[in-house]
């Protein structure tokens, strides 16, 4: 899994900050943090983090930054999954198709913003 994220002092130009309301993706990004996203680079890619929409629900729209796997379930699909467990379980969303995994998948994680946090 390739996780070197970048810290960031602010946003770069082009670049959206995402906030991290969970710890999914600790220890690389942890709830409070905001993750820096290339909105842009939404192809799916093994072991890449991203921002995802895991729900469309009207008004409940769900956010998560997850990890993509290729899934074992549906050949040629990807599950997407958190960094981190709780209780030895981690949480996953999927199989995705390449186009499904690509449309929820709102840009890849670059890095994050650094202020606040021990580099």
């Amino acid at each position: 899994m390739n996780c070197a994220l970048i810290a960031f002092p602010e946003a770069p130009a082009g670049f959206v900050t995402f906030p991290v309301t969970r710890d999914d993706a600790a220890p690389h990004l942890k709830a409070g943090e905001f993750a820096v996203v290339d909105r842009k680079d939404r192809e799916p890619e093994e072991g890449a983090l991203f921002a995802m929409e895991v729900s469309r629900a009207p008004h409940a729209q769900d956010f998560r930054i997850l990890h993509l796997v290729p899934s074992t379930l549906v050949e040629g699909t990807w599950l997407a999954v958190s960094v981190s467990t709780h209780e030895g379980l981690a949480s996953s969303f999927g199989p995705l198709s390449p186009e499904l995994a690509k449309d929820r998948i709102v840009g890849r994680v670059i890095g994050y913003l650094a202020a606040g946090r021990s580099l």
